[in-house]
């Protein structure tokens, strides 16, 4: 009985273990680029780092909507990639998935990532920053976003989701284009009519004078 009142105290607290605290839901970030879960810490220059970070990429320039959540340790019940995973997608379902491009889960000497990149992209940004994630894990999980969203509006412009501007909109080139080729054909046709026609004018002339009796001789 000592034993569950002083859980419940410790949980009450904010004490608990990881394994007894509860998980950070999604409803939790919705609205909140930076979420500190019960026991966990964050100096007010990091926060301010993740604050700045999550409006940048969330910005109209850059379309990479991100949230970082800080837990005291890693949870008991599922990985730090799983929980990152399983807020993106609780956040998706109610405000769609373009909408939260990326959700950052740190502990200490641990990170977790979901976000909308292929996996060994997530995997090369955090090697890249296996330096900065020891010496400043806030920085470093900085970083690996801005890594993150680089990559996504590269494959955008590969797959010519955005397109840079060159003066000209690139649809006014293809229907210059289509208006261009169309009148070549046009002309042709025109002309291979013009020719057809005056064949036959001339095949019908042609007939029209063989056709002509011969004059009689008189007998």
């Amino acid at each position: 009985m000592r034993i569950r009142l002083l859980l419940l105290l410790l949980v009450v607290l904010g004490m608990a273990p990881a394994g007894l605290q509860a998980a950070v839901t999604a409803a939790q970030i919705m609205d909140t680029p930076v979420v500190v879960d019960r026991g966990a810490t964050l100096s007010n220059a990091d926060r301010a780092l993740l604050e700045a970070s999550a409006a940048d990429l969330g910005s109209a320039e850059k379309s990479f909507p991100t949230r970082y959540v800080i837990v005291a340790a890693p949870p008991a019940n599922e990985s730090m990639d799983e929980m990152a995973l399983r807020l993106r997608v609780g956040m998706a379902k109610k405000i769609g998935i373009d909408n939260i491009d990326g959700v950052v889960v740190l502990a200490p000497r641990a990170i977790g990532i979901s976000a909308d990149a292929f996996k060994a992209e997530i995997a090369d940004a955090e090697q890249n920053e296996l330096a900065t994630l020891k010496e400043h894990p806030a920085q470093g999980a900085v970083n690996i976003m801005n890594r993150l969203q680089a990559a996504d509006a590269a494959g955008a412009l590969q797959v010519g989701e955005k397109a840079p501007d060159n003066g000209v909109p690139t649809w006014v080139w293809i229907v210059g284009g289509v208006v261009l080729a169309l009148g070549v054909v046009a002309f042709v046709l025109a002309r291979r009519a013009a020719k057809r026609g005056e064949r036959a004018t001339a095949a019908a002339a042609e007939g029209s004078t063989g056709n002509d009796p011969e004059p009689s001789v008189g007998a």
